[in-house]
């Protein structure tokens, strides 16, 4: 179940529903750090920046990225404003990262 609010919320109320939710999927950005910060189930795709400057610092944080190196672009050729590599990331290569963040974790 997936709520979009891009663009809907004021930053102290996107906080708070970050630190409501049971994951987070976000490309690098403020809030994906917000996130990573408030410790949730994370996903951060990756485009053109790179993880190894502003990785998400958190264990419960996966990256996504389908290209190496580092690309200085900050809006992406396609019609859509979005780098390409971010475009290329499936639905599914998400839930793989994502569904085991979200499972219940055994206890020792």
């Amino acid at each position: 179940y997936c709520h979009n609010l891009a663009g809907e919320t004021s930053p102290e109320q996107a906080a708070t529903h970050i630190a409501a939710s049971r994951g987070i999927v976000s490309i690098d950005s403020g809030l994906m750090h917000v996130a990573s910060a408030l410790d949730c189930p994370l996903v951060a795709l990756y485009g053109p920046s790179s993880p190894d400057f502003t990785p998400p610092l958190s264990h419960q944080a996966r990256v996504i990225r389908l290209i190496s190196g580092y690309h200085n672009i900050r809006k992406g050729d396609d019609e859509q404003g979005y780098h390409q590599s971010l475009i290329a990331i499936q639905p599914a290569q998400v839930l793989s990262e994502l569904e085991p963040l979200l499972a219940p974790q055994e206890e020792n």
